[in-house]
């Protein structure tokens, strides 16, 4: 205001033809530096919603190749590996291989599981594998058996551990330790999901470990899967179990991870990664 009160000052002083010129002039220039104003804005937000869309449509791309871990989560977790990168990486003896993407465990003896096994050894107090998949029945026609998948870890070619997890029908996670004899037992007593996991629905199983004293590490699961009950939706559930190993120094000590099934409960794999 202050700013304007010599301009008004100056129109008063004059006579009334040359009042009205100058103020038709002082008029016409405030209204194209108005108008310069509002283009140089309207510029400036075209170029921001302009940027504003590239971002949205870059992270949706980013999103769409980063997101590991399915359902209504995309987590980033790494590269992710696909299918022909796990025929490379796992040891799949114990499977033969269904729609080029589907592993069925073979019947062998009276076992009614089988492995797979990762090739390459890892932390055995700092493992970490993402493994995004569903299970598939074997034979439609038969679909009554149980149905879970193993999740765990092998150390000097002996069976570590394993998580033992339902894919439908129960809610109770088991875990097993090496016995000292060649078998396996239980590593304490069964926990619980938060509910059974929908038939036929994607399922994200990320396993980990990490150290927790002299000879002893702790061992994690963490799930994220499609409730069987509808009104429950996305749900995420951790389990953890501690295990003794047989190694003075286990934080430099490796082991490989395995995954496997039970008969009649195919694997398909959809996306993958470990450290």
């Amino acid at each position: 205001m202050n700013q304007l009160l010599p301009i008004l000052n100056f129109f008063l002083k004059l006579d009334l033809k040359k009042s009205l010129i100058y103020t038709v002039i002082f008029l016409t220039y405030l209204l194209g530096k108005s108008y310069l104003n509002n283009e140089s804005m309207q510029n400036a937000n075209s170029q921001l919603r302009s940027d504003y869309d590239g971002l949205k449509i870059e992270n949706k791309d980013l999103r769409s190749k980063l997101g590991v871990l399915g359902l209504n989560t995309e987590e980033y977790t790494g590269q992710q590996k696909n299918i022909e990168d796990f025929n490379r990486d796992w040891d799949i003896s114990n499977f033969y291989l269904k729609s080029g993407d589907t592993f069925c465990p073979k019947h062998k003896g009276d076992n009614k599981y089988q492995r797979m096994f990762y090739k390459y050894d890892t932390p055995l107090t700092a493992t970490d594998f993402s493994l995004k998949f569903k299970m598939v029945d074997e034979d439609n026609k038969i679909t009554n058996y149980t149905q879970r998948i193993l999740s765990g870890l092998s150390f000097e070619d002996e069976i570590l551990s394993e998580f033992d997890i339902p894919t439908r029908d129960s809610q109770v996670v088991n875990f097993r330790v090496a016995s000292g004899n060649g078998g396996l037992i239980t590593g304490g007593p069964g926990k619980s999901i938060s509910s059974t996991i929908k038939d036929k629905s994607i399922i994200n199983l990320k396993f980990r470990t990490q150290f927790k004293s002299t000879q002893e590490i702790t061992q994690f699961i963490d799930l994220d899967y499609l409730s069987s009950i509808d009104d429950y939706g996305n749900e995420k559930k951790t389990i953890n179990y501690d295990s003794k190993i047989n190694d003075p120094k286990p934080e430099t000590a490796k082991a490989n991870i395995f995954i496997g099934s039970y008969m009649w409960g195919c694997i398909k794999i959809i996306e993958w990664k470990t450290n």
